[in-house]
């Protein structure tokens, strides 16, 4: 029997992102799943403050929080739900904050099987959540997610989207499609790694995705709208997210950084002075 996480990063009880949370745990237990859920607005989370220990020297993190258990939760799990309200364009902070503490544990994340991932993102209204999607589909991204399918709801109160019936039913499919491994379609013109919808002009009727690195290209909309950002099937599978590519930047910049600094330290220390 798989087992999905479903975590909110909320601190509002009953609110948009936990009772959505909630439904699709419901929808991967109708799956088969076994469900547990974690609200990280509920945990003691501590910023990091980049001593480097779990990289440099392979220690637990020195930080005293509920951070490792929560990694330890990811680690177990084989799949995973991650719902946030969005405040000013993105996610909560506390979102961030974890996924900062991540460093110690990217070797472990990357050895691992990539594990199907569900985002879902509560805002007031449209237009004001541009970077909330794909922030939230980075964080599981880093912690060894792949996408199979997101969901924003619009609603400014709490749980205030189960008004409109279709936001369950939706997160429903969405909690299924984690536990079976289903890939539901991506929305139109997102980015197919992440779900954003924020590019970057390239080249002449090209466009990048800035989280994912992958390109698409502009088409004509056949209904005569704005053109539509079209991506090739391999977007999917050559990415900045993929194991490979999470590892070589751990070997080949994280872990070299170190020699660097030691290298430049009586520099370093002198330029500091004035600081002090």
């Amino acid at each position: 029997m798989p087992t999905v996480l479903g975590v909110v990063a909320s601190q509002r009880r009953l609110g948009n992102s936990e009772v959505l949370v909630k439904e699709a745990l419901m929808g991967a237990a109708e799956a088969g799943a076994a469900t547990k859920l974690v609200n990280l607005g509920r945990l003691r989370v501590t910023p990091c403050n980049g001593c480097m220990a779990c990289v440099f020297k392979g220690e637990p993190c020195r930080l005293d929080d509920d951070v490792a258990g929560f990694y330890e939760e990811i680690l177990a799990a084989d799949g995973f739900i991650i719902g946030a309200p969005t405040y000013f364009l993105g996610p909560t902070g506390v979102l961030k904050t974890t996924l900062d503490r991540a460093l110690g544990y990217l070797p472990r994340i990357a050895a691992a099987a990539r594990k199907p991932a569900g985002v879902i993102v509560t805002a007031g209204l449209p237009h004001w959540d541009q970077l909330a999607v794909p922030l939230v589909s980075e964080f599981a991204l880093i912690l060894g997610g792949r996408l199979v399918g997101s969901l924003t709801a619009y609603a400014p109160g709490p749980a205030q989207s189960l008004v409109d019936p279709e936001n369950a039913a939706a997160a429903h499919r969405l909690g299924r499609a984690v536990a079976t491994g289903e890939v539901l379609p991506p929305p139109a013109g997102a980015c197919p790694v992440c779900h954003g919808r924020v590019f970057t002009p390239v080249e002449q009727g090209e466009v990048e995705c800035p989280l994912c690195l992958v390109r698409g290209r502009l088409e004509d909309s056949p209904a005569g709208g704005p053109p539509q950002v079209v991506f090739p099937p391999e977007a999917t599978v050559d990415h900045r997210w993929t194991p490979e590519r999470m590892v070589k930047h751990f070997i080949e910049w994280i872990v070299p950084t170190r020699e660097m600094f030691t290298k430049d330290f009586k520099t370093i220390r002198e330029a500091r002075r004035k600081y002090e």
